[in-house]
């Protein structure tokens, strides 16, 4: 047991992509709708991916950086200003969507991309505003002061 503020009990968004991920592609084996040529699908699918795992390394650098969890059942020791957190107050999920839209792209279904929707919602709705209590009752004004200046998404 910890004494350190833990966030915990938020659905892990790596879960709620593979849902709808894996949801997309159900549906799109029943009805597939092809958006793109072939030469073309790989090239976008890897682009996202690319740039998306590149957005995610660099994220989790800052975290290690800041000897801070990134999961929800670590303990949080403080708020990562630096990096892609200067431009983005949740740059992992950011990460996270442009990596599902680039598999999206490289299966080429319609139906997959069209449930990122629902991710982005359910990571919106439900996962940060509960970090965001979080992080205001454990870090207070500091928290408070960066939510003013720094976007939640882009």
């Amino acid at each position: 047991m910890t004494d350190k503020p833990i966030c915990g009990g938020v659905t892990p968004p790596p879960i709620i992509y593979a849902v709808c991920f894996l949801a997309g592609l159900g549906l799109d084996g029943l009805w597939p709708v092809p958006l793109l040529p072939v030469a073309v699908q790989y090239s976008v699918g890897v682009a996202f991916m690319v740039a998306g795992l590149a957005l995610f390394v660099w994220a989790l650098r800052e975290f290690t950086r800041a000897q801070t969890a990134v999961t929800h059942h670590r303990p949080t020791t403080g708020i990562v200003t630096t990096g892609p957190f200067g431009f983005s107050r949740n740059p992992i999920y950011v990460a996270m969507t442009a990596v599902y839209l680039g598999a999206a792209s490289a299966v080429d279904g319609v139906l997959v991309l069209v449930l990122v929707l629902p991710a982005i919602v359910a990571i919106h709705t439900l996962v940060i505003p509960k970090e965001e209590t979080f992080l205001e009752k454990t870090f207070g004004d500091d928290y408070r002061r960066y939510k003013s200046t720094v976007r939640r998404w882009i």
